[in-house]
């Protein structure tokens, strides 16, 4: 570890430059003299990291950045509910002997419903609970019940349903028809054949994760757009204003600058990243490829950042950077949802959208999109090319 270099007082904006910049070059330079310049160092990377890391904790600009995308997945978790895709329906009955009734309608019913059962000891009880709201249907059902249906004949049964219409009672009835058909043995009047058409992607994005999880997933990209291509640019934009980037070029190569900045972001997106899932109770079902996803969107977007950084003026970066990250963020809220081809055509371009998809299909119980290496090579590419930018735009900067 570097020797500690104590704090440098300033008393004016050239002094506090000065500061700034010996504070980065005496420890790195040490390592320098230790290691070399002329190969990659992981120290050196680890000693810019660290202090970047440091200031970033007391920049107000910068935790807004993290904070407020946290807190919008947080919202969408608390007001967007889950999709109830599933029927659920309670039947309340009391009969003096066993039957068979309520079991047949529950295997009648299949096992898509949601199908609750209570006996209970009297009529009465029957009546309070579909009063209460307890049950969607009573049954009151006599003595020598099957016995008698299976005999062709035609016993008294008393049905109680509540007075407002419902699909739980409307669907209880529908199966207690059926059931006692088919406790009478009688041939239902139709071979009716069931077809399963094959779902949209829409629809299997609201069946498999809900609105509220895919809202939160758009909040993590979002969190994972802020920190990379406003923190981190912003970071090296202030390097080369106050000069302290031309001390770091002095003992370090530009590899590891670059690779210190992006380490940041990194770090920022797998320390929040766990922690929005674990707040709203979210989690993949296939962990590995939602940490690939995340882990190449914050890689290349990274990248995005620090091209920014490299081109763009701090004062630019404030004016102008929460709209220079709105095209990145703006296709993981649209990915999925229908829309034209040619619009679909025009998102793929995008790695934010290819990160969504995986994360998608790793959040998804089935895959949906199914394009995974498609689009790992898309962020790929993306990320080769925005560091080749990033390098070749601060090599060639006047010192």
């Amino acid at each position: 570890m570097p020797p500690h270099i104590p704090a440098i007082p300033s008393c004016c904006q050239y002094c506090d430059t000065l500061a700034r910049t010996l504070s980065v070059a005496i420890p790195i330079g040490i390592l320098v003299a230790n290691e070399g310049v002329g190969r990659v160092s992981i120290r050196r990377i680890l000693t810019i990291f660290r202090r970047d890391f440091r200031d970033a904790v007391r920049d107000a600009r910068i935790l807004v950045a993290v904070l407020v995308p946290f807190a919008l997945g947080i919202f969408y978790n608390v007001v967007l509910v889950q999709d109830q895709t599933t029927l659920s329906v309670n039947l309340a009955y009391t009969s003096v002997d066993a039957t068979n009734l309520p079991e047949a309608m529950k295997q009648i019913a299949g096992p898509d419903v949601t199908f609750s059962i209570s006996q209970v000891d009297t009529a009465d009880i029957v009546k309070q609970q579909v009063d209460d709201g307890k049950a969607d249907l009573g049954l009151v059902v006599p003595a020598g019940f099957d016995a008698a249906v299976q005999a062709g004949q035609s016993p008294p049964l008393m049905v109680m349903r509540p007075d407002t219409a419902g699909v739980g009672p409307q669907f209880l009835l529908s199966m207690l028809d059926a059931a006692l058909r088919e406790q009478a043995g009688q041939q239902p009047p139709a071979q009716v054949q069931v077809e399963t058409v094959n779902k949209s992607t829409t629809t299997s994005l609201i069946e498999n994760m809900g609105m509220n999880t895919y809202f939160v997933l758009s909040a993590l990209i979002m969190q994972v757009a802020m920190i990379t291509m406003y923190a981190v640019p912003y970071i090296l934009a202030e390097e080369k204003e106050r000069r302290t980037l031309d001390a770091l070029v002095m003992v370090a190569s530009y590899w590891e600058v670059i690779a210190a900045k992006a380490l940041f972001g990194i770090v920022y997106v797998a320390i929040s990243t766990p922690l929005l899932l674990a707040v709203t109770r979210i989690s993949p079902h296939d962990a590995l490829l939602f940490g690939l996803a995340i882990g190449l969107l914050a890689i290349v977007l990274d990248g995005v950042g620090l091209m920014l950084g490299s081109l763009l003026k701090l004062s630019q970066l404030t004016s102008w950077g929460g709209m220079l990250v709105l095209p990145v963020v703006a296709p993981a809220f649209v990915t999925g949802l229908p829309a034209p081809k040619w619009v679909e055509d025009v998102l793929l371009i995008f790695p934010t959208t290819h990160a969504m998809r995986m994360a998608i299909d790793a959040l998804s119980q089935k895959p949906i999109f199914g394009d995974t290496w498609q689009s790992i090579l898309v962020l790929a590419i993306w990320a080769v090319a925005v560091y080749a930018i990033t390098f070749w735009t601060l090599s060639r900067r006047e010192i």
